[in-house]
């Protein structure tokens, strides 16, 4: 509705490559960790999954909005 249909896919497209580049890598880095030490793997995947559990609680905290956007109050 914004910008309208011309050239929407490619938008689309240039806001999903960079996670699509992060999943394309993700596993060869992790790899690398693994063959590297064990231990770095490890404490990689601590560290990860500590920061997900963080954004999750952050976002379970969030206030609720009181009004809907698309509403005046």
């Amino acid at each position: 509705a914004l910008f309208g249909p011309q050239g929407y896919g490619a938008r689309l497209g240039w806001l999903a490559a960079p996670s699509m580049v992060a999943q394309a890598l993700a596993p060869w880095l992790y790899g690398l960790a693994i063959a590297r030490s064990t231990s770095t793997a490890l404490g990689l995947s601590a560290a990860l999954s500590v920061a997900a559990l963080a954004a999750l609680l952050a976002l379970s905290a969030a206030p609720e909005p009181t009004t809907r956007p698309d509403r005046p109050a």
